[in-house]
């Protein structure tokens, strides 16, 4: 009976302890979703999951201190006295740079920025700059520079507003007043990119590129550091700026001492304007592989001359030799004659013009006249510039508004402005065909002079 006593009252005691002290009993362990990651047990794939990123950083000096970023407590690294870091393969340098977290998360760097990639052999300067390790980015201010060679180991000098790079990309931003130069250009746009793998530079905006006696714009643009390919594409504008050597005429009036003495010749400055759809300029350091060309309604205008194709081509050094395809027109101004066909061919050395595949001449008494006074048609049209001379040479058929002539070769003389007819030339006629050695013709004046052996032939 005293057991059961002694019992009950450790019961009620117990019982009377527990209800008034209540001992802390700790909460079920949870586990965070990122702790489930690591866990042994249950593991749940990361497909955003990235590559560790290898950084490295130092410097000659460091102080340490704890910062709130964003309303979170870190650790910032204030390195100087060649302060670097080190992301992959891009080497980071600045006079100081402050670190957010012993991985260098974030980084500061300030004076003296320098961002070398040597295996893109690429390098950055600039003032300022922001480094980011997760996004692989590195935003440079105040008067960021970027400088590139070439195969032919020219220097091309970039500035701008702000540079970013993406170093996981290999991919250059350059924005707000671009500048790009060396020895051979200078252009000017608001924004553009680099990218390193391909080693080509991206321009919108209508990029304005200014070489020697050269402007170029266009919408879009783009250089290959690599094959030395520039392109310009839609409505693609290129202003050029040349001078003509021209005689000058003496006076008759009698020279005296007082008499100043005239130079026999002079240059007139002229300005070529040149458009089309787009515009590519290859230049590889191989003269016979160097090119220049407009595609797409390629036109060109010059106060003596204007010429239009759907593409022309310009090779060699000094982009001396022309090829055109596909509805040329050659409009002479000085000379009043327009040339058409589908292959033109022009040497700039030499001044000399060949025109094939549906050849045809007209001539005009003014450069107002909607209609030529004249029509000649070959299988093939030569122009010599220092003989002021055209010929044509095949099947020749010329047409006035009086007379139709036909032969196998003809030259017309630019100064006297006189045809002649030769290779069995006949005059055709309504009530028959007149046979000659040789027939003149003035084109702008229809006039007709029929020598040699003149015979008739009636239908």
């Amino acid at each position: 009976m005293k057991v059961i006593l002694l019992l009950l009252f450790f019961f009620s005691s117990l019982s009377f302890a527990v209800e008034n002290f209540q001992i802390p009993i700790r909460p079920p362990y949870l586990l965070s979703p990122l702790e489930l990651k690591k866990s042994g047990t249950l593991k749940i794939p990361d497909e955003t999951k990235k590559e560790a990123i290898p950084t490295s950083w130092g410097g000659n000096s460091l102080t340490q201190e704890e910062r709130e970023i964003m309303g979170i407590k870190n650790k910032v690294f204030t390195l100087s006295g060649g302060a670097w870091i080190l992301h992959r393969k891009v080497h980071l340098s600045a006079a100081t740079i402050e670190i957010v977290g012993e991985n260098a998360i974030l980084g500061e760097l300030k004076n003296g920025v320098k961002v070398e990639d040597k295996e893109r052999g690429v390098t950055f300067y600039s003032g300022n700059g922001l480094y980011n390790k997760l996004t692989e980015t590195i935003l440079l201010e105040r008067n960021p520079r970027l400088y590139y060679k070439d195969k032919q180991n020219k220097t091309t000098k970039v500035t701008c507003t702000r540079i970013q790079r993406f170093m996981a990309e290999s991919r250059t931003e350059l924005q707000e007043n671009v500048i790009i130069e060396n020895d051979d250009y200078v252009i000017y746009a608001n924004k553009a990119t680099f990218n390193e793998q391909e080693k080509t530079l991206y321009l919108d905006e209508y990029p304005f590129i200014f070489g020697k006696n050269l402007f170029i714009t266009g919408k879009k643009a783009s250089y290959n550091n690599d094959s030395g390919i520039t392109r310009l594409e839609e409505n693609t504008i290129l202003l050029q700026n040349s001078y003509k050597t021209k005689p000058v005429k003496f006076s008759k009036e009698k020279k005296t001492e007082e008499t100043p003495v005239l130079e026999e010749e002079k240059k007139e400055r002229i300005v070529s304007i040149f458009t089309g759809d787009k515009l590519i300029r290859e230049d590889s350091g191989k003269k016979e592989e160097s090119y220049a060309g407009m595609f797409g309604h390629a036109r060109l205008y010059r106060p003596d001359y204007e010429f239009e194709a759907e593409e022309a081509k310009a090779r060699g050094e000094k982009l001396e030799n022309i090829e055109a395809k596909k509805n040329v027109v050659f409009w002479d101004k000085e000379n009043k004659i327009k040339v058409w066909g589908n292959f033109y061919s022009y040497n700039k050395e030499e001044d000399y013009m060949h025109i094939t595949e549906g050849a045809k001449v007209e001539f005009f008494n003014n450069l107002q006249d909607e209609e030529p006074k004249s029509t000649l048609t070959a299988v093939e049209i030569e122009r010599f510039g220092s003989l002021k001379e055209v010929v044509a040479r095949g099947n020749v058929l010329i047409q006035t508004e009086k007379a139709t002539a036909r032969g196998q070769y003809a030259s017309y003389l630019e100064e006297e402005e006189k045809l002649e007819l030769l290779g069995a030339p006949a005059l055709l006629g309504k009530n028959g065909v007149l046979r000659c050695g040789k027939i003149i013709l003035y084109p702008k004046t229809d006039r007709a002079v029929i020598t040699e052996g003149i015979k008739v032939e009636k239908k």
